[in-house]
């Protein structure tokens, strides 16, 4: 009984893996597409920031606290973590995609983004990404 249910959890926990993979490039181009075309003015490079943050861990577990998904594992009497909060809607992004398609996973995700994506304020990048950009528009290459 127990090897069964070792790898029971080993295929549910793969599973689980594999449908986050899909949610976090599902959710990357959904706001790669949204962001393209609302911020006609926005370079790649802050395009490229802004979907950054975005998809960040950070702002995954904020949507995933104002959507209430903690109650749901506060219900199960599980604890989890804001890590393991962010993961699990891109599980439910991936999943949501699969059985929908994308244009509705897109409605989806423009609604669940959309107070983050009317408030975008211009990112500032950090030093490292300041300089490569500076170098590169140069035509120095990229900073060894």
């Amino acid at each position: 009984m127990k090897i069964y249910s070792y790898k029971k959890e080993k295929l549910k926990k793969k599973k689980f893996q594999r449908l986050e993979f899909l949610g976090d490039k599902v959710l990357g181009l959904i706001l790669s597409s949204l962001l393209f075309d609302k911020y006609n003015n926005f370079t790649e490079g802050m395009l490229s920031r802004t979907v950054s943050h975005l998809c960040s861990g950070r702002v995954l577990y904020k949507i995933a606290h104002d959507i209430k998904l903690d109650l749901y594992y506060k219900e199960k009497k599980k604890n989890i973590s804001e890590k393991g909060l962010a993961d699990s809607l891109e599980v439910i992004i991936g999943s949501f995609y699969l059985n929908n398609g994308f244009e509705k996973t897109k409605n989806m995700i423009d609604i669940l983004w959309r107070p983050k994506l009317n408030n975008i304020n211009h990112l500032k990048a950090d030093n490292k990404t300041l300089l490569q950009e500076w170098s590169q528009s140069r035509k120095l290459g990229l900073p060894k």
